[in-house]
């Protein structure tokens, strides 16, 4: 008989394809494209609004390393130096004589200029209402105290990298309205 065919030779598996170089962006001159968004977080200004010096200076010297602080020790001084300054997230107390942090909350909100500057309510009242309340007046969050400095910062770094984004769209509008 005919000897059977002669099995084929298995082809070579070829070689796995070189990962393409990573892509590098041109300059560009859109808004929030300059730097990476982790570096710009860390350049924020935080504003810690709390009638009780020490728990401002707790609240500071948990966060002085990471961000820019701004401080308020009133509802009312508070709303002054947000419209004064670029702020880029509020830490506000609640329970604070004269103006409250809801009160404060809600003037913020209420202000063009200031509308957009997150919120995170921190305050030993801690009771469902409360949570609630600052969340419903606008705040992105609420924070118990005695805050933990570790779950304190994991929150703000959070907001901060939803917010940045959003005010770079925002920048992005009003240059498009400018020269339409």
């Amino acid at each position: 008989g005919i000897p059977p065919p002669a099995p084929a030779p298995m082809p070579k598996p070829a070689p796995a394809p070189a990962p393409p170089p990573a892509a590098v962006l041109p300059e560009s001159n859109v808004i929030g494209l300059d730097a990476p968004i982790g570096e710009r977080v860390k350049k924020s200004t935080v504003l810690i609004v709390d009638d009780i010096p020490t728990n401002i200076e707790v609240l500071a010297g948990v966060l002085k390393d990471d961000y820019a602080i701004k401080v308020a020790i009133s509802g009312k001084k508070a709303l002054e130096i947000a419209d004064a300054f670029h702020i880029d997230l509020i830490l506000l107390d609640i329970m604070m004589p004269v103006m409250d942090g809801f009160e404060t909350c809600r003037q913020l909100k209420a202000n063009p200029k200031t509308a957009h500057i997150p919120i995170i309510f921190l305050s030993a009242r801690d009771g469902t209402e409360d949570v609630v309340a600052g969340l419903r007046l606008g705040a992105v969050d609420y924070v118990s105290k005695p805050a933990d400095p570790t779950i304190l910062k994991a929150r703000l770094s959070a907001h901060l990298l939803l917010a940045t984004p959003m005010q770079d769209v925002k920048r992005q509008n009003e240059l498009l309205i400018e020269n339409a």
